[in-house]
């Protein structure tokens, strides 16, 4: 059972980096997920912040929890004053898509062999769109 999200930007972008086969590049902004036992078990990078836009990379192994969905959407919509959020995950990982569905982002596309041969979805999320913080 996930337990917490903690900032690390060189801790999430190893996990993003084996994981996904993809190399984050600065300036980036990264939070490791860790469960119960201390253990790394996903982690999800914000980066590309422009004109209100800004990217979120996840990689996941366990069932994310309302609560860091909730801290992602609080992260992106209340303390970086984003007006929306451009996700991205392979399209093998179920447990992030239902993740970010779950928060009320909508597919918008595919990146073809995106993740070293592996299509990437995409997922577009508007803050007026998200019912789950406070804005």
């Amino acid at each position: 059972m996930i337990k917490d999200a903690i900032r690390d930007d060189q801790g999430a972008k190893e996990y993003i980096d084996q994981a996904l086969g993809f190399n984050i590049s600065a300036p980036f902004c990264g939070f490791t997920v860790v469960n119960e036992n201390h253990h790394i078990v996903g982690a999800f990078i914000f980066n590309g912040y422009e004109s209100g836009n800004v990217e979120l990379t996840v990689a996941i192994h366990e069932k994310l929890t309302i609560r860091v969905i909730r801290f992602i959407v609080y992260l992106a919509f209340v303390e970086l004053k984003c007006h929306r959020i451009t996700a991205r995950t392979r399209a093998s990982n179920k447990r992030a898509i239902n993740a970010i569905e779950k928060a009320g982002a909508k597919q918008e596309g595919v990146l073809r062999e995106y993740f070293n041969g592996e299509d990437a979805i995409i997922f577009g999320m508007l803050a007026k769109e998200q019912r789950l913080v406070r804005l």
